[in-house]
């Protein structure tokens, strides 16, 4: 019985955070928005960053981690194994600093 309300708690938990990582990807709470990530990564263990957020909002991980602003933790991500997609990687390209972090990890080509 303990075990199932740990459980059903753990599930709760990563879908407030979830929930707060989109939050606060919208409203650019960059700051805010680094501590749950870095939360939900310290606290889901072996969790599966390529997959959507919600089940209602397409997000990804890395792709809040461009709204927010957050080329430190896009970083991470990417060194995490998680593979950018085409939208990712056209959203990514319009900040130079994340534009950077993809080509020094082979995602996108040399600029000429």
């Amino acid at each position: 019985m303990l075990m199932a309300w740990f459980s059903g708690r753990k599930r709760l938990a990563e879908r407030d955070l979830k929930h707060n990582m989109l939050t606060y990807s919208s409203t650019g709470e960059r700051e805010a928005f680094e501590r749950t990530l870095q939360e939900y990564l310290s606290s889901c263990g072996n969790v599966d960053l390529n997959r959507p957020l919600s089940d209602t909002d397409l997000r990804t991980a890395l792709h809040c981690t461009i709204m927010a602003d957050s080329d430190t933790l896009f970083k991470r991500l990417l060194d995490l194994g998680v593979i950018p997609t085409e939208k990712e990687k056209a959203n990514a390209k319009l900040k130079p600093r994340f534009r950077k972090i993809l080509i020094d990890k082979g995602f996108l080509p040399e600029e000429a």
